[in-house]
């Protein structure tokens, strides 16, 4: 839906157009950022750090220790991020959510993920 809303289409388009990639022998790279995210909606005090979409997450997401976003999960284990939330990777739901988000992505294209140490995805899948 949201690919919609932004003007790139479906989600079952995508999947139609990796499977032509496919098909013409060109594979497809994914490249996941998941140390920060944008918010979709705003806080009680006018902070963006609620998540909309299939991730619907909270402040609890968030790190605790960038005041930029209010956030009430653990201290951050990198560097703050001003223009989006640092997520909270050690959150079991979080940590859920982007495990199954990456198994999924995984079916569809290759993925790259940046930052793999800092956020112990190796631990992660």
């Amino acid at each position: 839906m949201i690919l919609q809303a932004l003007g790139y289409g479906t989600m079952a388009e995508l999947k139609q157009l990796v499977d032509i990639f496919h098909e013409n022998g060109v594979k497809v790279l994914g490249d996941a950022v998941l140390n920060h995210r944008c918010a979709q909606f705003q806080n009680q005090n006018g902070i963006w750090n609620i998540f909309g979409g299939r991730m619907n997450w909270d402040d609890r997401a968030v790190v605790a220790d960038d005041p930029h976003f209010q956030g009430r999960g653990n201290k951050s284990s990198g560097d703050n991020f001003h223009a989006a939330p640092n997520i909270d990777h050690s959150q079991d739901f979080v940590r859920t959510d982007i495990k199954e988000w990456l198994r999924w992505m995984s079916e569809l294209v290759w993925i790259m993920c940046e930052s793999t140490r800092e956020l112990g995805i190796r631990d992660m899948i």
